[in-house]
């Protein structure tokens, strides 16, 4: 409507023989319309960002929920012969944040905040040797950011891995650490967001 109406009052205002339109008019409509389309496009990917970075963020959060509850599912289900799953967490490495399975010989007792430092506190991120990491491979189990509009923001990003102990659960942080947090930002720098892990398991969203 608003073309229409600035060609007709480009046609009333531009001096000239005959009904057509001349090539300078055409040529001043053409640019208008190319901007108007640059701009649509500029806002249209700029929502496009900022609703991945909303979705991302509230997935992260699922992903570390379900870490949780499944930790605790694992203990209320009780110990087999053998190896036990004796925690669930989450791990983040490159573009990556997966669920992980920790499989024992052991497990904690069945005393609520009976998960101690002895039995985890030589455990690193990857490199323990009495505890076997087992990715889970459901769908809802991992996020990757490859080929997206946003991506883990790795030099703010400090959350290496979490674990979720039985059945309080005890929250082990990197090893070891009060708290640690995953930023995503847009790719072409539109904003980020991001979700911090606590030692006491809160998980808290932040801009």
């Amino acid at each position: 409507m608003l073309i229409s109406d600035f060609l007709a009052w480009l046609k009333r205002v531009t001096p000239g023989k005959g009904d057509g339109f001349t090539l300078f008019e055409i040529l001043i409509v053409v640019g208008i319309i190319s901007i108007l389309s640059t701009v649509l496009l500029g806002y249209s990917q700029r929502n496009g960002v900022i609703i991945q970075l909303a979705s991302n963020q509230a997935k992260l959060q699922s992903l570390l929920s379900r870490a949780k509850a499944l930790s605790i599912q694992t203990y209320f289900e009780g110990p087999g012969e053998g190896e036990n799953v004796c925690a669930h967490g989450v791990g983040v490495e490159g573009q990556e944040a997966y669920i992980f399975q920790l499989w024992g010989d052991s497990c904690p007792g069945p005393e609520i905040g009976s998960p101690s430092d002895a039995w985890m506190g030589g455990y690193e991120c990857r490199g323990s040797t009495e505890l076997r990491e087992e990715r889970l491979a459901g769908e809802l189990d991992s996020i990757n950011f490859e080929n997206k509009l946003v991506e883990i923001d790795e030099g703010e990003s400090n959350l290496t891995c979490v674990i979720f102990i039985p059945p309080d659960p005890v929250v082990k942080i990197n090893g070891g650490e009060e708290s640690a947090s995953v930023v995503i930002r847009g790719k072409d720098d539109t904003g980020s967001l991001g979700i911090t892990v606590t030692k006491d398991g809160k998980i808290e969203l932040f801009k």
